[in-house]
């Protein structure tokens, strides 16, 4: 199965190659950070943030 996986992420033109290496490493970075903070993105503590400054705000 990995034989498999290697074969087709490194079969085309070297442009190919390189966009698909570059487009895995970013998916892996971005996988590691969302994990890294909990699961929670960062629209995820913005609307935190909102909610938490409308509930101390006197109406």
């Amino acid at each position: 199965m990995l034989d498999a996986i290697l074969t087709g992420l490194l079969a085309g033109s070297p442009l190919v190659v390189t966009l698909k290496l570059a487009t895995l490493a970013a998916g892996f970075l971005l996988g590691v950070r969302l994990l890294a903070s909990g699961g929670r993105t960062a629209d995820d503590r913005d609307r935190s943030l909102l909610n938490a400054i409308r509930r101390r705000r006197p109406n």
